[in-house]
Order: structure tokens, then C-alpha cells, then sequence
């Protein structure tokens, strides 16, 4: 049976009753103390981003920048505070990204500009966004995993900023850390069990132009990687494959990276399992692992 725009109307229905059980998980304080900033300055939500900040005692001075999942067409930044919260715990101050959904008229090279324009806002305003002058790691999970490999691909590579048409300002990235991303585009793209409707909605208008899919792919550019890459998927994982995909290139080009597979037959440890059960013990110890990821590799000179 194919998915088609009908099951994935159906399929953001239970999401959102679901977000509702994320929300009683909110902590309270990180909540209410986030920052929003309009980073594109035209007041739509989804062209803004969220900053949570470290306790005044914990603060490192580093700053880890997150990109949510939804399937590219659903989810907002709001969603990943709780998971946010768990390195704002350990020290570092969180900047949670936010970007249009796809649809039948845009896809993401929309989500791209705008992800790139509020990154470019942050280059230019951080100082007076109280962040410290520090290093800044990137996080992704599922599409985000997929939309901040892209950005961390053009941080590395002029060329590719090029060819992805996206201006960051002088933002610089240290390491990048993703759970269970979409690595090659082109696959995901081609899925046989998703109708063309339900591909168009998804994936926007070009879902069918191979070159504009394989533009927006990472595995593209993936030899452009210049920084380490912390990567983690699990048994239950319907898109595993991908990460798996990635080790693969990693492991070929010589990429610096830390791989974890959690290995568990706990039906609930699935799919970015770390990000949206954040109470789980396997989640608790991936995030640990992400934290302490970048804690070595922000105390490298």
C-alpha cells in the first residue's frame, strides 16, 4: 500500500496530539526564559529561532545550534526544548533553528535560505544576543539531520555554498553531531511506497528533477566534510539505511567521526528516539555521548 497526501494529513494529525505529551515535558524554565529572535524580521514564526540559555554557573561560553526533524513538513522548534534542555543543563546555551514546511510549491531549497538567513543573522548579531565568543556545534535530527549536513557541508566548502545558493555570514562550525539523518536525498526522493502526491508534498514541487534532488542531498558534497561528526541511529530506526549509508563515506574518506548504533529490542527506542523520548535510559546515554562529543572537541585548540 502506498502513503499517500490523505495518510500524511492523517499521520500530522496524530502528531500534533502527540506534541501534546512532548509538551508536559517541557521544563518549565527553559520554556518560559527561551528567546525568540525574527531573525528574517518579516514577524512569521517559522523565520525565527529560539535561544535557551545556560545557567549563569554551568555556562561553558559555547553555543550548539539545533535543527528539528518533522519529515520536512511538519514540526517547529518549540518541539525540541526538551531535548535542548538537556545541554543547556550541561553547560552550553541552544539555539533552536526554525524553517518552513514543504508543500506542493516550495521545497528544501526554501527551508536551506531561510535556515542560512538566520544563521547569517546569528554571525552578525552575537554578541548582542548575549551568546559567548566560543565554539559552536551543529545538531540535527531525521530532515533537520539531513538540512544541517547541508549546512555544515557549505560552512566547509565555499563551492558548495555555491552550488546550495545559501550566504551564512562568518559563522563558523566545529563539529556537528545527527541523529538518524537523511543522507542520500535521492533515495528518499524515489521512495516507491510514497504516490507522487505525497512526494511532491514532501519533498516540494522538484521532487521528480534528479539534478535538483541530488543538489540537495548531502551525500553530493559529502567529501567536502571538514569537521568531526557524531552520528547515531538505532535497531528500530525505519530510515536507518541512511545513517548507515553515511558511516559508509565516512569510513571511505577518511572522515573524523564517533558512530553509535543503540542496539535495543525496546520498541520505544526508535526513530530519534534521544530528541522526542528524551526519558528513556538509551536516550539519556546518547545525549550524554553528544555532550561529551562536543566537550572534547570544543577543548581541542
Amino acid at each position: 500500500m502506498k502513503i499517500g497526501t490523505l495518510t500524511l494529513f492523517l499521520i500530522k494529525r496524530y502528531l500534533k496530539s502527540h506534541d501534546k505529551l512532548l509538551h508536559r515535558n517541557w521544563p518549565d524554565e527553559i520554556y518560559q526564559n527561551a528567546k525568540n529572535v525574527d531573525a528574517l524580521g518579516d514577524g512569521r514564526y517559522d523565520h525565527q529561532f529560539s535561544i535557551a540559555y545556560a545557567p549563569a554557573e554551568k555556562r561553558l561560553g559555547h553555543t550548539l545550534i539545533d535543527v528539528h526533524g518533522g519529515s520536512y513538513v511538519y514540526s517547529y522548534r518549540d518541539n525540541n526544548l526538551g531535548f535542548a534542555d538537556f545541554f543547556v543543563q550541561r553547560g552550553y546555551d541552544v539555539v533552536l533553528l526554525d524553517y518552513p514546511h514543504n508543500n506542493k510549491k516550495q521545497g528544501c531549497d526554501e527551508q536551506i535560505r531561510v535556515l542560512a538567513a538566520q544563521l547569517k543573522y546569528l554571525s552578525e548579531h552575537r554578541e548582542e544576543l548575549g551568546l559567548g565568543k566560543g565554539k559552536i556545534g551543529l545538531i540535527g535530527d531525521s530532515a533537520g539531520g539531513h538540512l544541517a549536513l547541508l549546512l555544515a557541508l557549505a560552512n566547509c566548502d565555499k563551492k558548495v555554498a555555491e552550488l546550495l545558493n545559501v550566504d551564512m555570514g562568518d559563522i563558523k562550525f566545529n563539529g556537528i553531531a545527527v541523529s538518524s539523518p537523511v543522507f542520500d536525498f535521492v533515495k528518499a526522493a524515489s521512495e516507491p511506497m510514497l504516490t507522487k502526491g505525497a512526494k511532491k508534498t514532501m519533498f516540494g514541487p522538484k521532487y521528480a528533477d534528479p539534478e535538483e534532488i541530488e543538489r540537495l542531498s548531502p551525500k553530493t558534497y559529502i567529501g567536502s566534510m571538514r569537521i568531526p561528526v557524531y552520528l547515531n541511529t538505532c535497531r528500530h530506526d525505519f530510515i536507518g539505511e541512511h545513517s548507515y549509508m553515511l558511516l559508509q563515506e565516512m569510513e571511505r574518506l577518511g572522515i573524523k567521526y564517533v558512530f553509535r548504533n543503540v542496539d535495543s529490542e525496546d520498541r520505544n527506542v526508535d526513530h530519534v528516539h534521544n530528541v522526542i523520548k528524551t526519558d528513556l535510559e538509551e536516550s539519556k546515554m546518547v545525549n550524554a555521548e553528544i555532550a561529551d562529543f562536543f566537550d572534547a572537541l570544543f577543548r581541542e585548540k
